[in-house]
């Protein structure tokens, strides 16, 4: 079958792959569709801290089950659409004895550590399936996302009466925004791209700010004092000390984003107000909850996504979406 191997940085190669093998607990996918996120860039760019080349990415992706292998408990038909949670976990460490298995000491993600779905077919554990036979394939992928969002609304303890600063309008940053909203939280994004912003502001932010351009004063005026929770999704030393200066005292801070350098933090500052700082890392236990998430706001998700029809259409897409960040907030391959 073929797949697309990313075999050194910037490097997309179309490569005859044999066909996997299906094991106990194990259903093999015809893959439907596949997105394409900022840790795909990262990979493909050489720069991710935890992936290994080369390697076939891919982690957001729905999919057709073909065949069961044996001890199954076959709960969905054959021929029915599922979308994937793609975390493997050991389930006995510590973080996984928590119920965190997010943060598993062995964790293992298709298309970072495992073969993921940029290619035709790929076998994943029965359990991580949630079926999506009511959505579009481009539109399930996004479930991932959402997860990732869901996670991070429950560790910062996000309610419908916080005003909450979302760092950051990427496709992580719009996903959160969208959560927050679900609960009834009121949300103000900020990020240094305008169209990004116009985005944002489509999606039901009450309030957009550019750091580059808008007084933090004038924010901080609009919040009533400063904003009860900070999710961070770039982890850019200038949008912490923006969020830590916004963040009103006892508040919470979460970060999303992921660096691979060491960002300073303004420590007396934390101390004095006592915030919370949070690490959100991936998902555990809500990636239903994200599903059903997606199915309530398919509309506005459609407005994320931008759809390449082919697997053929893969290496240009995967270039497009990082130089056209204005254009692009969340590319979606359909095969």
């Amino acid at each position: 079958m073929k797949a697309y191997v990313t075999e050194k940085p910037r490097h997309l190669s179309l490569t005859e792959v044999e066909e996997p093998e299906v094991g106990p607990g194990q259903v093999l996918l015809q893959v439907r569709a596949v997105g394409i996120c900022g840790s795909d860039h990262h990979i493909y760019l050489g720069h991710h801290p935890y992936a290994r080349l080369p390697m076939v990415q891919g982690h957001e992706f729905c999919g057709e089950i073909l065949r069961y292998g044996p001890e199954c408990k076959e709960t969905l038909p054959e021929g029915s659409q599922v979308v994937i949670e793609p975390l493997l976990r050991c389930g006995t460490c510590y973080a996984c004895r928590q119920g965190r298995y997010n943060c598993c000491e062995s964790l293992a993600i298709f298309g970072v550590h495992r073969p993921g779905a940029f290619q035709e077919r790929v076998v994943v554990p029965e359990y991580l399936m949630h079926g999506s036979d009511d959505l579009e394939p481009q539109v399930a992928t996004f479930a991932e996302p959402l997860s990732i969002a869901v996670q991070a609304v429950k560790r910062g303890r996000i309610q419908a009466d916080d005003i909450v600063l979302v760092l950051g309008a990427g496709p992580i940053g719009l996903a959160t925004l969208l959560a927050c909203k679900d609960i009834g939280a009121q949300v103000v994004i900020s990020d240094v791209m305008a169209s990004r912003l116009e985005k944002a502001r489509a999606l039901g932010a009450d309030q957009v700010f550019n750091p580059e351009r808008d007084d933090p004063q004038a924010l901080r005026a609009y919040t009533g004092g400063g904003v009860t929770a900070v999710i961070d999704a770039v982890a850019v030393e200038p949008a912490i000390r923006l969020g830590i200066d916004l963040l009103r005292a006892a508040g919470r801070y979460v970060l999303i984003g992921m660096s691979g350098k060491d960002l300073p933090i303004p420590i007396s500052t934390v101390v004095a107000k006592e915030i919370d700082i949070i690490g959100s890392r991936n998902s555990s236990n809500v990636f239903a909850d994200a599903v059903a998430l997606l199915r309530r706001n398919v509309s506005k998700v459609e407005q994320i996504i931008s759809v390449s029809e082919g697997l053929d259409t893969l290496p240009a897409m995967m270039d497009y979406s990082i130089e056209h960040p204005e254009k692009v907030e969340k590319m979606v391959v359909v095969l």
